[in-house]
């Protein structure tokens, strides 16, 4: 029993605390980098659990009817203050720098989020405007590969309150 517990220890709990750290040094990192190149201001609010899911999973929470093919990265909830990252890139993102791309953009809406944006956009696309803008900037700047850099004509739909038929596809937080 007590050799259970330790492998247990050793295999489960050990490598979740370590990728822990890891995700929240990173999380630091990157809302540093944002505050001093946003602005975006943060006051040392919870920072938001980060959590990795299945595509699918995450098309069915945010799409009424979820898109065919539904290529999200991932989401942030401001209800449980999570981070929700696809556990595989998308189909036009590469494997290196992806969680950190993605995790700049849902740090965006996180920010956002604690900073009131949420109260004074006119639609919740909006909210995607600074995501994108900041994660394409953050990509750039660190060398990350440009397949991380969003589309602009995508950019511009997706953030455009007036050129979708509904504000409601992406719910707050956004993609």
């Amino acid at each position: 029993m007590f050799l259970r517990l330790i492998l247990v220890a050793i295999f489960i709990i050990l490598p979740y605390k370590v990728l822990s750290d890891v995700y929240h040094h990173d999380t630091l990192r990157i809302i540093q980098w944002l505050t001093d190149n946003s602005k975006y201001e943060w006051s040392g609010e919870e920072l938001p659990e980060i959590k990795f899911e299945d595509t699918e999973v995450m098309c069915e929470i945010l799409f009424v009817e979820p898109p065919i093919p539904c290529d999200i990265g991932g989401y942030y909830n401001d209800d449980t203050n999570q981070i929700f990252i696809a556990n595989e890139p998308t189909r036009h993102m590469v494997e290196e720098g992806y969680v950190e791309s993605v995790l700049v953009h849902e740090l965006v809406h996180y920010l956002q989020f604690t900073n009131g944006e949420y109260k004074v956009v006119e639609c919740n696309r909006e909210l995607e405007r600074d995501a994108f803008d900041l994660q394409d900037k953050y990509v750039t700047e660190f060398g990350l590969p440009e397949e991380h850099l969003n589309d602009p004509l995508f950019a511009l739909m997706v953030s455009s309150c007036h050129m979708m038929h509904t504000s409601d596809t992406f719910p707050a937080g956004g993609g």
